[in-house]
């Protein structure tokens, strides 16, 4: 009898816990796939038209912006300004032949 409630009981954690884990990872997703369409629909790959600020961006899809600036650090498609860190785009900075690259091996 006690191994059986035992047994139960840890299936049941374990199902929680899992269900846990995909809300939680599909909550994640469902974030940082509204950024993504926010600035689909809000830049252009046109200088000074290819970042938003982290706060408008929240504001516009209705985020916390703790929650949004989480979501982009996670992404790897949306990328940070490198003049200023608040401000994300899609489309990444041209960078300069001399920028320092470190080793390149064909």
């Amino acid at each position: 009898m006690f191994w059986e409630s035992l047994a139960v009981s840890l299936v049941a954690a374990a199902i929680i816990g899992g269900t846990a884990t995909v809300v939680a990872r599909s909550r994640r997703c469902n974030q940082e796939r509204r950024i993504v369409r926010y600035l689909q629909a809000n830049t252009e790959d046109r200088p000074g038209k290819q970042y938003l600020s982290i706060k408008s961006v929240a504001q516009g899809i209705g985020i916390d912006a703790n929650k949004t600036t989480k979501a982009v650090d996670r992404s790897p498609i949306i990328f940070r300004r490198k003049k200023d860190e608040n401000m994300i785009g899609l489309y990444e900075e041209e960078r300069s032949v001399y920028e320092e690259r470190g080793i390149i091996t064909l």
